[in-house]
């Protein structure tokens, strides 16, 4: 009995695709939940990937994936079939692995600016305490592996050890000079304080 050829499915004809109108909102605001058929996070998830899918990338997939599993796949073992798939697949998600990244990139840049725009706020953070402001590249300074001890106020970043505090500068990336006149000055200034450690 002979497999019927494989069929590369339209994204349109999946059940629940949201529609172009739905794609351009959930790809302007992917939080949007004005598209009627947007009930759910992972139809505004497959929104999302639908829209990065360029007409080249979607020709690429059309164009070598399509073709190996039609001529290939009753042949092949699932190994085989995903040593030559892998490298194509790839290929096509590139577009939308760069566009995730430049996202998240944004998105953390925004959270640091915000977190040290509220601590600024704070004075020395005794009546309102200091938010954790990330490491530039995105990682909790208070999390595992990093372990350190959250600064919520001036007197946390005063009662930091000379190792932690020489790792809360690195991981802040203060200049060398900063870190030479006043170390933890520059960590405090670094998470938005506003005022003189003494």
């Amino acid at each position: 009995m002979e497999n019927a050829p494989f069929e590369f499915p339209d994204p349109q004809s999946i059940t629940g695709t949201p529609r172009a109108a739905d794609l351009a909102a959930a790809d302007s605001d992917p939080f949007c939940e004005q598209g009627e058929h947007i009930a759910a996070p992972a139809d505004a998830g497959r929104a999302l990937v639908l829209a990065w899918l360029t007409p080249a990338v979607q020709g690429l997939v059309r164009r070598e994936i399509q073709p190996v599993l039609e001529r290939q796949a009753p042949q092949l073992s699932e190994q085989d079939l995903h040593e030559k798939l892998s490298p194509i697949l790839e290929e096509a998600l590139r577009p939308l692995t760069q566009r995730i990244n430049a996202m998240e990139a944004r998105l953390l840049d925004t959270t640091r600016m915000a977190v040290v725009a509220i601590n600024q706020e704070c004075l020395d953070g005794s009546i309102r305490p200091f938010a954790i402001l990330p490491f530039p590249d995105g990682s909790d300074p208070t999390a595992p592996p990093i372990d350190l001890p959250p600064l919520r106020c001036a007197n946390d970043v005063k009662g930091l050890t000379a190792e932690q505090a020489h790792a809360y500068a690195v991981g802040y990336r203060c200049s060398e000079r900063m870190i030479r006149l006043n170390e933890r000055q520059a960590i405090f200034n670094a998470i938005g304080g506003r005022v003189l450690l003494r």
